[in-house]
């Protein structure tokens, strides 16, 4: 199974912010897909078997986000495959596809993800028309010139933020998750948000609440508006290289 910078695989963008200047999409081919509370596990099973491949490879310059069926009105949040979305500044995309290929080869005819004690199976997306493979999604929605952005996003995993002191108040925790999710705009090349909101659950349909064990160690969920539409992907958080603080773009 051969992949190349050709290939349908590989798809680039142009208008990137921190992420989005090219993507790698690999669909579910067998074995136990995670679920969308135990993917970043699965992520940094994929990114250890690439770092271990190619130790030279810089797995810091990509994030490995779930393609889930979310956000339709009977999604399941069903894991249906994964992309490795490249940051804007990232300039070696032949090796990470050179990577892709032996780990590929060695594996078989498709790429083992394991986590925990459960395997994954993950092939490139040749054929699948599924929406949840279907990275311009992520994007936000087509406007004038082509161009994709919205101005309202909401997250379809948690975000990872900074731990406010314990001895605040509830109200003024929230204004300090308030301003970690700012923080987090800030941190990706986006804008400050005009509005944000948090809370342990997402309004994108299939998600999963934040379990209220982990509601402590401040993961939420965020619905982040701006003054003015802005391209995606959106990715935000700590966490964001595993798969964390993926948003979708909300009508408005």
């Amino acid at each position: 199974m051969d992949l190349s910078l050709n290939d349908s695989s590989v798809i680039s963008w142009r208008n990137a912010t921190a992420f989005g200047s090219g993507w790698l999409v690999l669909e579910h081919a067998g074995g136990t897909p995670p679920s969308l509370a135990s993917f970043p596990f699965a992520a940094a099973g994929l990114r250890n078997a690439l770092a271990g491949m190619a130790p030279q490879l810089d797995v810091t310059q990509f994030a490995i986000v779930p393609l889930a069926d979310v956000g339709a009105a009977h999604s399941s949040g069903s894991l249906q495959g994964v992309a490795i979305v490249l940051r804007s500044d990232f300039t070696d995309l032949p090796a990470l596809v050179r990577t892709l290929e032996a780990l590929l080869e060695h594996d078989g005819p498709t790429l083992r993800v394991p986590f925990g004690p459960l395997e994954w199976r993950l092939r490139r997306n040749e054929s699948s028309r599924a929406p949840a493979l279907e990275p311009e999604r992520w994007l936000g929605f087509v406007a004038g010139g082509g161009t994709r952005s919205a101005t309202r996003w909401a997250s379809a995993t948690p975000l990872m933020l900074g731990r406010p002191r314990q001895e605040i108040t509830w109200s003024q925790r929230e204004h300090a998750l308030q301003r970690l999710i700012e923080d987090a705009c800030t941190e990706v090349a986006l804008p400050l948000p005009s509005r944000v909101f948090s809370s342990p659950v997402s309004p994108v349909r299939g998600t999963r609440p934040v379990p209220p064990h982990r509601r402590s160690r401040t993961l939420t969920h965020a619905v982040v508006e701006f003054d003015y539409p802005v391209p995606g992907p959106i990715i935000l958080g700590h966490g964001r290289s595993l798969g964390l603080g993926l948003c979708l773009p909300m009508r408005a």
